[in-house]
C-alpha cells in the first residue's frame, strides 16, 4: 500500500489553529482574521450561523481504515 509522510511543521500548524480558536472565542482575534485563518484549514461557515463545515484533505487521495474511523469520532 502506498503511505503518506506527515509534514513537519503539521503539528506547529494544529497549535496555531487551536491558538487562533481559542482567541477567537476570547475575542481577541475578529471574525474577519479568523476566518482567512479557518478557510486556510477547511473549515467553511455554512447558511446557519455558527454551523461549519470540514472538509478533509487526504494525501494523494489515500486513506487508511484507521484514519477514516478517527475522523468519524471528531
Amino acid at each position: 500500500m502506498l503511505s503518506y509522510k506527515l509534514p513537519a511543521n503539521l503539528y506547529s500548524e494544529i497549535e496555531g489553529l487551536e491558538k487562533s480558536i481559542a482567541d477567537f472565542k476570547s475575542g481577541i482575534l475578529p471574525n474577519v482574521k479568523f476566518k482567512a485563518m479557518r478557510v486556510a484549514f477547511g473549515f467553511y461557515e455554512q447558511r446557519k450561523p455558527n454551523t461549519f463545515m470540514a472538509r478533509i484533505r487526504c494525501a494523494a487521495g489515500i486513506i487508511t481504515p484507521e484514519q477514516l474511523s478517527e475522523i468519524s469520532k471528531m
